[in-house]
């Protein structure tokens, strides 16, 4: 089975003008974990990773911890997935 860091790669990340502090693939794996359980805004994604930290740490680096929601909005900011208010809410 391919790894996470096949599909979100650094090379796909919208943030390089940023000089982002965590990795793009622990982002969108997070994302993705907490859509899957049910998860709509950035601040669903902080505390999932939170809340699931030790699990995560299996997986992923988290060389800075887990992101804060402020990571995600500017993830959603930076990349192109929706428009206007509803992506910054709703990632």
């Amino acid at each position: 089975m391919p790894a996470l860091s096949n599909y979100f790669n650094d090379e796909d990340d919208p943030r390089k003008s940023n000089a982002p502090r965590h990795k793009f693939c622990d982002l969108m794996t997070i994302s993705l974990l907490c859509a899957l359980c049910g998860g709509e805004t950035a601040v669903d994604m902080e505390h999932f990773g939170q809340m699931k930290e030790d699990f995560l740490r299996e997986f992923l680096e988290l060389p800075h911890g887990v992101p804060c929601h402020a990571h995600y909005t500017t993830l959603a900011d930076d990349g192109d997935f929706g428009a206007g208010a509803d992506r910054r809410h709703r990632f």
